[in-house]
């Protein structure tokens, strides 16, 4: 196919990953931004590589780096009178 590299499809993958978790996590600040494109790399190697030993030291290495960025917060649960409200 003319045009294709793994390159370029690691790239897509790993841009794909990084918005999956942009709407998990809050990365407001440029480093944080950069620890999600990390995880995002480290994440794709995980699924990617073959070796059991590289695949559980890639998704470790995502969930440290997860863990230094705030998720964004959840959305109220709506109360049972907001729910009826809107029948």
């Amino acid at each position: 196919m003319r045009g294709h590299s793994e390159y370029a499809a690691k790239r897509r993958r790993v841009a794909e990953r990084l918005a999956e978790l942009s709407l998990d996590y809050d990365a407001s600040s440029p480093s944080q931004r950069t620890l999600l494109l990390l995880a995002a790399q480290h994440l794709d190697e995980a699924t990617m590589t073959r070796s059991a030993e590289r695949r559980v030291r890639a998704g470790n290495a995502a969930n440290r780096l997860l863990r230094q960025i705030p998720r964004k917060p959840e959305p109220p649960v709506p109360s049972l009178r907001e729910l009826l409200a809107n029948e």
